[in-house]
């Protein structure tokens, strides 16, 4: 199931991932990507559910579900739960991509208007992986929205190097 939600296969997703929560519907990872499925399909009620219970039935919450948790929260505007939930994703010592975390916790703040400090967390994102994309993407944005157009061209640049253009970025 989850082969088939990273090929956006979506139909046979559900078909699998429904076919493993069914003999245990206590399975974090079913619980996990059966949650990222329903929010691909759009359904936020489900895709909240299911994470929430991915969470609670996970004894340690791995990052990779914390992130995913906390993406969705972001997205549907619970900042603030979203934040923790990154947060607890960096805690873990053996988390290999934290800059993930630290670039969405700067995605919720910018949403919250706190510009200067989702800057701080872009930037942390690019000590962790200094050509992090989505990172440099997020900083040109933040600055050309500033006003400060040579960081931000200095940023689009390094973005350009590290990812293809896409409509958004251009």
């Amino acid at each position: 199931g989850v082969g088939y939600l990273q090929k956006g296969r979506l139909d046979l997703s559900r078909q699998y991932l429904e076919k493993a929560l069914n003999p245990n519907p206590k399975d974090t990872d079913a619980n996990h990507y059966y949650a990222l499925l329903q929010e691909r399909l759009g359904d936020d009620s489900k895709a909240s559910h299911y994470f929430n219970r991915a969470v609670r039935l996970s004894k340690t919450p791995s990052s990779e579900l914390m992130n995913n948790h906390g993406s969705h929260l972001c997205r549907i505007g619970q900042y603030d739960k979203a934040i923790k939930a990154f947060n607890m994703a960096l805690k873990d010592p053996l988390y290999r991509t934290p800059e993930f975390a630290y670039t969405n916790i700067g995605v919720c703040l910018k949403r919250q208007g706190n510009a200067s400090q989702a800057g701080h967390y872009f930037q942390k994102a690019l000590e962790a992986n200094p050509v992090f994309a989505l990172a440099l993407y997020q900083l040109a944005e933040l600055h050309y929205d500033l006003g400060d157009y040579a960081k931000a061209q200095a940023y689009w640049y390094r973005h350009q190097e590290q990812s293809a253009a896409s409509a958004e970025s251009l």
